[in-house]
Parts: structure tokens; C-alpha cells; sequence
């Protein structure tokens, strides 16, 4: 265990960026394999990749583009928090109109209304907080991004 740690504590930024970057690999995975990619949809599906390309680029990043990409990551996560938007605006019944945090709490078996279903689909449920886990991965990369203080360059 005690080597198991060293290793992590030797690592622990180059883990974490794997860890973000496997995040997001996951996420868009997910939008594939659920067909998520019609009109705004589209939206996630391209968060998903930029979040994967970033978070790769961080792994192997320069001291000095760290901040960059720690802003990049930060302007990725305003996507999520449209994408909770659009998600509870989908909603249909009483909580379209409601705050995020009420239509969270709301039953889930909605479903998508009739315009946004392909010909033949189910009926499914728009989970209403799904799109805030591309935002909870992008801020972690960021404050991971702004707390890597390897090979920082000195102030002159």
C-alpha cells in the first residue's frame, strides 16, 4: 500500500488529468450510445469532445498554458449549465418553467415531448441534472489545472 501511494503521490497530476480525461470519454460515450446528437443536442456532444482534447493537452501541457486551459475548461463548463437550461425546458407539465432545483426533485417519468422524439422511439424520461456533471468535470480540471505547480516558472 505504502508504494501504491508513493506512486500516486509521485503522479498525482498526471492521474488526474487521466482521471478527467477518462471523465469525459465516458460522458461522450454515453451521448453516443443514447443517440444524442439531433439540433442542440449537439451542443453535449461537442462539449464532450472539446472537455476529452483538453483534458489530454493538460496531460502534456507546459507550465505556462495551464492557466489557459484552466479558462478554457471554466467557459466548457458554462455549456453545462446551459445544457440543465435546455434539459428543464424539454420538460414538459409544471416543471418546464420551474427553477432547475424544483424540476430535480420532480417525478421522473416524463417524457421527451412528442417534437423531440425520432419516429418510433420510446418515450423517455430528460433527466434534468444530467448536463452539470460536463460542468463538474470541467471546474475540477481547472482548480486541478491552477493547483499543478510542476515546473512552474519562477517570477522574475
Amino acid at each position: 500500500m505504502k508504494s501504491l501511494k508513493q506512486l500516486v503521490t509521485r503522479n498525482y497530476y498526471p492521474l488526474m488529468y487521466l482521471l478527467i480525461a477518462g471523465s469525459f470519454l465516458g460522458f461522450t460515450a454515453e451521448l453516443v450510445l443514447t443517440g444524442h446528437w439531433n439540433g442542440i443536442q449537439l451542443v453535449g456532444l461537442a462539449a464532450g469532445i472539446i472537455g476529452l482534447v483538453l483534458a489530454v493537452v493538460a496531460l502534456f501541457a507546459a507550465p505556462r498554458m495551464r492557466q489557459t486551459l484552466a479558462v478554457l475548461f471554466v467557459i466548457l463548463s458554462l455549456s453545462g449549465v446551459m445544457g440543465t437550461i435546455q434539459h428543464n425546458e424539454a420538460r414538459s407539465g409544471e416543471e418546464a418553467s420551474a427553477p432547475v432545483i424544483v424540476a430535480a426533485t420532480a417525478d421522473f417519468s416524463r417524457e421527451l415531448p412528442a417534437e423531440q422524439r425520432q419516429e418510433g422511439e420510446e418515450k423517455e424520461a430528460v433527466p434534468p441534472l444530467a448536463p452539470l456533471s460536463l460542468a463538474g468535470m470541467s471546474i475540477i480540471a481547472a482548480v486541478t489545472l491552477l493547483a499543478d505547480g510542476r515546473n512552474r516558472q519562477k517570477a522574475a
